[in-house]
C-alpha cells in the first residue's frame, strides 16, 4: 500500500485524512523521531510518502503491517527510511547510504507542548528563589502524558527524591545515565533492577516535588556530568554491514525511486 499526504495543520490530522492506519502513523513517528520533532517541528507544507505491507481479505485491508520505505519532507529537507533485514536477521531502518536512522537515545522521551525551562547553569529557582543550576530540561505536558525510556537501560532508582518528587534514574550502558522527575505515577511492572527497552513507558507526567506546573524534568549525563538533552550529540546505532552495502544500495535506490515517483496529495 502507498499513502501520500501533505500537512496543513498537524501531522496526525494529515495522516488521518490521508487514510494512514494508526499503527503505521505511530511507527512512522518512531522511525523518523530521531530527526523530526513531531510535537513541535512539523509545519504546513511538509509532505510524506509511506509504502507498507498489509493483509487483505479480497479487496478489503484487514491488517497493516511493516513500513517498507518512507519519505518525509520536513522544512524542505528530505528524509528517507528503508526497511532492511541484514544477514544476521537484524531488521532496522536506514538511510539510502546505509546509516541507521535509530540513535542510541530518543531526543525527547515524551510528546511535549513546549520547553518550559531550558538547561541553564544560572537559573533562579521559581519556588526557592535562589540561583541554582538547572541541570536538565523541563518539558511541559498534561498530567498523565506517558514518559518513555529514552534508551535501553537499567533502573537504578525509582521512588521519591526531594524536590524531584517521583523520580526514576536509569543507567544506559557504562557511560550514560538519564533521570526523569516530577512523575504523577510509575508504570508497572518496572522496579529497581529492571532492564527496560528504549521506548517503553516507565511513568506518567505529573507535578510531584518542587514543581509549579505539570511537566517532565529530564536529565542526561555522561560519566555523571550533566549535558543539555536537547543539544548533546546522541550516539548512533549500527549501520548496514559493510559486506552487504553494495546489495543494499541497489535495493534502497529502487525504493527511493518509487517514493520519488509518487505524486503527493
Amino acid at each position: 500500500v502507498v499513502i501520500t499526504g501533505t500537512i496543513h495543520q498537524s501531522f496526525s490530522l494529515a495522516a488521518s485524512r490521508a487514510g494512514l492506519p494508526t499503527n503505521i502513523t505511530m511507527a512512522l513517528t518512531a522511525i523518523f523521531g530521531w530527526d523530526i520533532n513531531f510535537s513541535r517541528g512539523t509545519q504546513p507544507g511538509d509532505q510524506f510518502v509511506v509504502i507498507y505491507n498489509a493483509y487483505f481479505d479480497r479487496d478489503k485491508p484487514v491488517k497493516a503491517c511493516d513500513i517498507i520505505a518512507a519519505e518525509f519532507i520536513n522544512h524542505a529537507k528530505k528524509y528517507y527510511a528503508i526497511r532492511y533485514e541484514a544477514a544476521n536477521n537484524n531488521v532496522d531502518y536506514y538511510t539510502p547510504a546505509g546509516k541507521n536512522l535509530r540513535r542510541a537515545f530518543l531526543r525527547a522521551p515524551i510528546q511535549y507542548k513546549r520547553v518550559s525551562s531550558p538547561f541553564n547553569a544560572k537559573r533562579v529557582h521559581p519556588i526557592l528563589h535562589i540561583t541554582r543550576p538547572h541541570e536538565g530540561v523541563d518539558l511541559a505536558a498534561p498530567v498523565g502524558t506517558p514518559i518513555h525510556a529514552s534508551a535501553d537501560g537499567e533502573i537504578t532508582f525509582r521512588g521519591r527524591r526531594g524536590g524531584y518528587g517521583r523520580c526514576i534514574v536509569m543507567q544506559n550502558g557504562p557511560k550514560y545515565s538519564t533521570l526523569f522527575a516530577h512523575m504523577s505515577r510509575f508504570a508497572s511492572p518496572y522496579h529497581v533492577g529492571s532492564y527496560v527497552k528504549e521506548g517503553k513507558i516507565i511513568g506518567y507526567v505529573g507535578q510531584s516535588g518542587l514543581a509549579t506546573g505539570p511537566h517532565l524534568h529530564y536529565e542526561f549525563r555522561i560519566y555523571g556530568v550533566h549535558y543539555d538533552p536537547m543539544k548533546v550529540k546522541l550516539p548512533g546505532a549500527n549501520s548496514v554491514p559493510k559486506n552487504e552495502l553494495s546489495n543494499y544500495a541497489i535495493y534502497a535506490q529502487k525504493l527511493v525511486d518509487q517514493l520519488n515517483a509518487e505524486k503527493i496529495s
